[in-house]
């Protein structure tokens, strides 16, 4: 049915160890600091940086753009006044 799982904590290595039934999974801490960046990714970073930036002009901003257009055309047609009839 479900795993059973349970959280040792170990603390003259400093780390947390899950015992599951099928998995035993190491988590080390954290090092304190910055992680030194290589070109190579710093280059990947930047790339998806700019395909982000042209996705929100691609994506984001029409969706927002029809949104309002669908409140405006909402609240012209809620506001305009009713037609009279005459007899």
């Amino acid at each position: 049915m479900f795993a059973t799982s349970s959280v040792v904590h170990d603390s003259r290595a400093s780390r947390i160890i899950l015992l599951d039934t099928s998995i035993v999974q190491i988590i080390m801490r954290q090092l304190k600091g910055k992680v030194k960046e290589t070109n190579k990714q710093k280059k990947e970073r930047k790339k998806e940086f700019v395909e982000n930036k042209k996705k929100i002009f691609t994506i984001a901003l029409p969706a927002l753009g029809a949104f309002f257009l669908l409140i405006a055309v909402y609240v012209y047609f809620k506001t305009r006044p009713k037609t009279i009839t005459e007899y």
